[in-house]
Formats: C-alpha cells, structure tokens, sequence
C-alpha cells in the first residue's frame, strides 16, 4: 500500500512539473536603432535601445543582420518616463552644484561674521 501512495503522489508530481513550461524572453541593448542585434531572436524578446531611453518587443523572429528600424517591433512606452527621468536627475546634480556653491558662501560669511564678533567683543572690553 505505501509503495502505491508514493508512486501515486510521484505521477502527480511529475504532471505539475509538465505543466510549468516557461519561454525564456530575453533583452538585447543596442547603441541606436540602426545597429544590428548581433543575434537571431524569436518573436517576444525585448530589444532596448540606449540613445533613445525606449524599450520594444520584437513581434515576429528577427536576424541576426537586423535593427529596430528593419524589424517588426513594437514600443513599449513605459519606457517613456526614463527620459524624463534623467533630466529630473540631471536637473537634481544642477541644483546640489549650487547649493553646494552656496553652503561655501554661507561658511565664508560665518567665518566673516565670526572675525566680526570677536572685533566687537575686544572693543566692548576696553
């Protein structure tokens, strides 16, 4: 009987393990939209395009000799956020620079206003 449970609970094992067949989809980077991927790529993957910041599919198999301009993609444009994105970052490092320029300037008038209180402080005492 303990020989049928396990081989009973094995088949059912072994169905569930059938089922969980996954398709690998995976991104290839490209400098711009007219480079070739390099590689042959089934319908799905994703191709990722640096000089634009967007993200596409590939909708149907693509060659190696392929780009974004000669194949048939379509954008994916959640993607579209990541530009803006990097300005707001670049904006960001604009404004840490002046407040960094800033805080100097506050610190030389701290010292300035320092030199000041100790001049007033040594004439009150006479």
């Amino acid at each position: 009987m303990k020989k049928i449970i396990i081989l009973f609970v094995s088949l059912i094992a072994l169905n569930f393990s059938l089922l969980a067949q996954t398709n690998n989809i995976s991104t290839v980077s490209v400098p711009n939209s007219s480079t070739a991927y390099g590689v042959n790529l089934p319908a799905g993957n994703q191709i990722y395009d640096f000089s634009s910041f967007k993200l596409y599919i590939l909708k149907s198999p693509a060659t190696k000799l392929q780009s974004i301009n000669t194949s048939n993609v379509v954008l994916v444009t959640l993607n579209d956020s990541v530009a803006k994105n990097k300005a707001d970052i670049a904006t960001n490092a604009a404004n840490v620079s002046t407040n960094t320029g800033n805080i100097s300037t506050n610190a030389g008038n701290i010292s300035t206003n320092t030199t000041n209180i100790a001049a007033n402080t040594s004439r009150l005492k006479m």
